[in-house]
């Protein structure tokens, strides 16, 4: 699985983009299942349309979390 660059004090929303930039549909396609969102909504994450709020935030820190990018 594709993994963001690691760097102090980068915003959830950074990491997010690293994480889903290097990915293919497939594997958006299981972030978006994870998250409990649709395609629609990771593809809005990566024009900057929107931002992961809420629990899509919280999923995405415990994602990050386990990977090892967030302390």
């Amino acid at each position: 699985m594709t993994q963001p660059s690691q760097k102090p004090g980068r915003s959830l929303y950074d990491l997010t983009l690293d994480y889903i930039s290097g990915m293919d549909l497939v594997r958006k396609r299981r972030l978006a299942e994870f998250l409990d969102v649709q395609d629609q909504t990771i593809r809005s994450w990566q024009r900057g349309k929107t931002v992961p709020s809420g629990l899509r935030a919280l999923r995405l820190h415990y994602l990050f979390d386990r990977m090892g990018e967030v302390d």
